[in-house]
């Protein structure tokens, strides 16, 4: 996915999260995806507002990975998350290891260690 694409939406989203469009801005978007979802009986249904050009960059790369649009952006909503909950237990990990007064050594010390 491309990353002005990105930056343009955490842009939008970070400025004004429940923004309401204009009548230019109407014109200027397409409504292209409805996803439906279902995790036993909860669904959730949602709907994205593009741009032509990012319409076309969506579907694009939908198809390059033989997936459908919805599940592309699915897919990229569930990535990103896994991403920061990665991010974060790495960083508690290391807030951890610090405060602990442990300190890395080089590779070969360990070696020597194990007579390797």
């Amino acid at each position: 996915m491309c990353c002005d694409f990105q930056d343009k939406l955490r842009k939008i989203f970070s400025e004004n999260p429940q923004k309401i469009l204009t009548n230019k801005e109407k014109e200027d978007t397409i409504d292209i995806v409805h996803c439906t979802t279902a995790r036993g009986d909860d669904f959730m249904a949602f709907s994205i507002r593009l741009t032509e050009q990012e319409k076309k960059l969506a579907e694009s790369y939908a198809k390059l990975h033989s997936v459908s649009v919805g599940e592309a952006f699915k897919n990229a909503l569930f990535e990103k998350i896994e991403d920061e909950y990665d991010l974060s237990v790495f960083e508690e990990a290391h807030r951890e290891y610090v405060a602990s007064g442990k300190e890395s050594r080089p590779i070969d010390k360990l070696w020597e260690e194990l007579d390797i």
